[in-house]
């Protein structure tokens, strides 16, 4: 905040960036009870949900300090200083974690499928079902029109160009659905203009004399038959109906072994590896929580906030 606020008492802790201290007068009645009510708006445009240290306290003047109001037994002050914020902000952490295991081992063990597999089970089903509804009411031309697109025209763009267009959208431009393609790259022009392969910027690259502008890049091109095939499927009007999707196509990657875990958990967080060290102790380590507890583990080390992957990871 700018300015700072003014601590009212050297040792009491500072509000860190973007956080302030208010100092308000009450009258406190003669039967010395209070009501106070705490508001705060949390988050804005541009900045993360966090409520950062929120906290209610209240000025000693003897004892030269400010004393946060505690909940449940009302003798127990805690003076705001380092000292004691900091440590009971390590207990209030380690009260948390317990709770959060606690309640993630207690639903698991209460459930034979965890509640993240069912919703992607559930999603891949829907796909399914949808995908056959669409598929049901598609003609023989077009049945076979989706037939051609899946053998000949996918394979030869993810082969011969995705590298550049479907990985990656070098200028701007992405292979990988019919709206990438009529949208076009950095030039504004469309890759492929239906109907009109002469048209198609697509076309005219594959078909380039100069080996600066030719596409792929390379001494070799498309062969003759592939540029032909994509000349037709462009001249009957590039149709992206695609092929009936089965179960097997979309379903989750397997569970993962140990070794391969911990390698992608900390390119995730930090993208490094483990260490030699790392990878013996964990490999070593014979607890069934020893995925979750690693996750936790170095999340609270490189100060990530917590997240749901300890399953989406697996």
């Amino acid at each position: 905040m700018t300015p700072v606020t003014a601590s009212p008492f050297p040792s009491t802790r500072m509000a860190e960036h973007r956080q302030q201290q208010i100092q308000v007068d009450i009258e406190v009645p003669s039967d010395g009870k209070v009501r106070l009510v705490l508001e705060t708006i949390v988050g804005g445009k541009g900045f993360r949900t966090d409520p950062g240290e929120t906290c209610l306290g209240w000025i000693d003047a003897q004892a030269q300090e400010v004393k946060l109001v505690a909940w449940g037994d009302s003798t127990r002050w805690i003076p705001y200083d380092d000292q004691h914020a900091i440590a009971q902000l390590d207990r209030t952490e380690r009260l948390l974690e317990r709770l959060d295991t606690k309640r993630r081992r207690k639903l698991a063990s209460s459930q034979d499928v965890h509640p993240i597999d069912a919703f992607l089970e559930e999603k891949i089903h829907e796909a399914v079902r949808l995908d056959k509804q669409m598929q049901s009411q598609l003609d023989e031309a077009q049945q076979a029109s989706a037939r051609w697109l899946g053998d000949s025209i996918l394979p030869l763009l993810a082969s011969k160009c995705g590298r550049c267009h479907v990985e990656n959208r070098q200028g701007g431009l992405g292979l990988e659905d019919i709206e990438s393609m009529l949208a076009g790259g950095d030039s504004g022009q469309p890759a492929i203009v239906p109907g009109n392969p002469a048209q198609s910027l697509l076309i005219q690259r594959v078909l380039a004399d100069s080996s600066e502008e030719r596409m792929p890049p390379g001494d070799q091109g498309l062969k003759p038959e592939e540029i032909q095939s994509l000349e037709t499927w462009i001249s009957q009007g590039a149709n992206w109906i695609r092929e009936p999707l089965e179960e097997d196509q979309v379903r989750y990657s397997p569970k993962l072994d140990d070794a391969k875990f911990l390698r992608k958990l900390t390119y995730d967080l930090i993208g490094l590896p483990p260490t030699q060290k790392e990878l013996e102790e964990y490999l070593a380590d014979p607890g069934q929580d020893k995925r979750l507890r690693a996750i936790g583990m170095r999340m609270h080390r490189w100060g990530i906030g917590r997240t749901c992957w300890p399953r989406i990871l697996r």
